[in-house]
């Protein structure tokens, strides 16, 4: 997904600096990762010293836009331990890109009450430490979106004209702030580290959003954004992705829709892991866009399976008014194994034809595309138990089926059966 590159704010003053809901305990695990980050970095005593996956902190990747001068970089935890606190140095470049804040909004961490430590106290960062007040821990897991680093631009001049450039920041011990992951007793490891980076983007820049789908979602729509410092007529679009799905284009309600009143042309060739599309308008010349979404990728996949399937740009075949873009940005669209328990037509709705279907499949052994939203009971077993759940649900005032219900979502329950 395109990261967000406006409305970042500073988790620096979001709480007040007595704490007043930080232990005993805690204010003094605080006071001793505060002397950890000015003195020397080496590990303490007893301290677990670890680079496999178990512990980890790794940082995404970013773009500043065009026209953009700010970035959230994502911050991922990887942990088999709950946390109390989480620190590390930071590595990049200070004379083109800084390190502003740290932002909790939209992440594990943002209902708990972290409290943040920065090295030095303001811009450009070098270290961050983060603590959790109020008695929480951040849990147990792999990957976990923890926080973002609020990136900006500094030299808008490092960016080439009419291409991009990366800069990778990196988590480090550094000489103001170690690596180091801390549990609720006390005691630390030193995490595993994987740098991200940030890309600066001049004009123009055509990019897809990342999309996700379920069981009962055979099509899904990807925005497709446009940035461009100019008027324009034609945009051509060239994209490759993988044979077994389907690619098509919606232009209704999109920005050159709105621009052109709907007054524009479509000249499409589908084919087969590949299609290109030229528009025109034919209401005069194209605004400059920002970001905004010009229309959808529709995207097919006419057998229901789970996977991430990658579209990409054909860069011989993505032009504006006849010039190349050479800034693409490509995503994935992702069905999940997501289902709604007791929809075992994958209708979108449970209803009578559900309970029917489940009894063909028990008594006659029709199959199912999805048997575990057939498991209406989520007892791990197909039988006559399900469809009796359904009716009585439906008919009875029983009670619903277990989740995923009313809304799709994943099995929460290990049993053998699977969905997609």
């Amino acid at each position: 997904m395109v990261p967000p590159v406006d409305g970042a704010t500073s988790a620096m003053g979001r709480f007040p600096l007595s704490i007043p809901h930080l232990s005993i305990p805690h204010l003094g695990l605080l006071l001793a990762l505060a002397i950890v980050q000015v003195g020397s970095p080496a590990p303490l005593d007893g301290q677990i010293q670890t680079s496999n996956a178990s512990y980890l902190i790794e940082f995404g990747e970013a773009i500043i836009p065009p026209g953009g001068t700010e970035a959230l970089l994502p911050v991922y935890i990887t942990t088999e331990t709950e946390l109390l606190a989480w620190q590390m140095g930071l590595e990049y470049d200070e004379l083109i890109i800084s390190v502003e804040s740290i932002d909790f909004s939209g992440t594990e961490s943002s209902e708990l009450a972290p409290f943040a430590i920065t090295t030095p106290a303001v811009p450009p960062l070098q270290g961050i430490t983060v603590v959790y007040t109020g008695g929480n821990l951040l849990p147990a897991g792999n990957q976990l979106l923890a926080a973002f680093l609020r990136v900006v631009l500094v030299d808008p001049t490092a960016i080439p004209t009419g291409g991009h450039v990366q800069f990778p920041v990196t988590p480090v011990t550094n000489e103001s702030t170690g690596l180091l992951l801390t549990d609720e007793l006390g005691g630390t490891v030193v995490p595993g580290a994987l740098g991200g980076g940030v890309t600066l983007f001049d004009f123009p820049l055509l990019a897809l959003e990342t999309t996700s789908g379920d069981a009962i979602t055979s099509a899904v729509s990807m925005p497709i954004l446009l940035w461009t410092d100019g008027p324009s007529t034609t945009l051509q679009m060239g994209l490759e992705y993988d044979e077994l799905i389907v690619c098509d284009l919606l232009l209704n309600e999109g920005a050159i829709d709105e621009a052109t009143g709907g007054n524009y042309e479509v000249e499409s060739v589908i084919g087969t892991g590949a299609s290109s599309f030229i528009i025109t308008s034919l209401a005069g010349p194209l605004p400059a866009f920002n970001g905004e979404v010009i229309g959808w990728l529709e995207v097919q996949l006419p057998s229901p399976q789970v996977g991430s399937f990658l579209i990409g740009w054909s860069p011989q075949n993505s032009a504006i008014d006849g010039v190349l873009i050479d800034n693409l940005l490509g995503a994935a669209v992702t069905w999940d194994d997501h289902f709604l328990r007791g929809d075992a037509s994958l209708g979108g709705i449970v209803d009578l034809a559900d309970a029917m279907l489940i009894l063909s499949g028990v008594f006659e052994g029709v199959p199912f595309n999805c048997p575990d939203a057939a498991d209406a009971n989520d007892d791990g077993f197909l039988d006559i138990s399900d469809p009796i759940l359904l009716l009585q649900y439906l008919f009875a005032g029983g009670s619903p089926p277990p989740a995923p219900f009313p809304t799709p979502g994943p099995d929460t329950t290990v049993d053998p059966l699977s969905c997609l």
